[in-house]
């Protein structure tokens, strides 16, 4: 399984290529360093011409599919930071900030109607004033 918060794709390789043949190319290649194309031919049950066409970044769409079958999870995360050029982790962090931030203006909000509700029934003499 690809390690979360760590991307699998080295910056040059990002910069150069972006598809998912290629993602899928160096996600078998990082995955069997060794053996690669015997490797990926058994993982996927394909022939060893087909693997060699994945190593390639030349992958069918019956391949891809093939390939999101046996890795689901890790391959679906290899693309998105492949093409979003975020780990999962960072993106999870950005997640966290902004509902935290969305949180704190909502309780600023909360807080600010309350200090109105307040002046506005001291007003009307229905509660305490505040400005005794």
């Amino acid at each position: 399984m690809a390690q979360t918060g760590v991307s699998f794709l080295s910056q040059d390789w990002h910069q150069s290529t972006l598809n998912v043949g290629g993602v899928l190319a160096a996600f078998v290649r990082q995955r069997f360093p060794r053996d690669t194309i015997k490797q990926t031919a058994k993982a996927l049950n394909c022939t060893l011409s087909t693997a060699a066409n994945v190593t390639k970044g030349h992958a069918s769409e019956r391949t891809l599919t093939k390939a999101f079958q046996v890795w689901p999870w890790e391959l679906a995360q290899a693309v998105g930071e492949a093409f979003s050029g975020r780990t999962y982790a960072d993106d999870l962090q950005r997640i966290i900030e902004e509902t935290a931030r969305v949180q704190e203006s909502r309780a600023r909000k909360r807080d600010h109607l309350q200090e109105l509700e307040a002046r506005a029934f001291g007003l009307a003499g229905l509660g305490p004033r505040l400005d005794a």
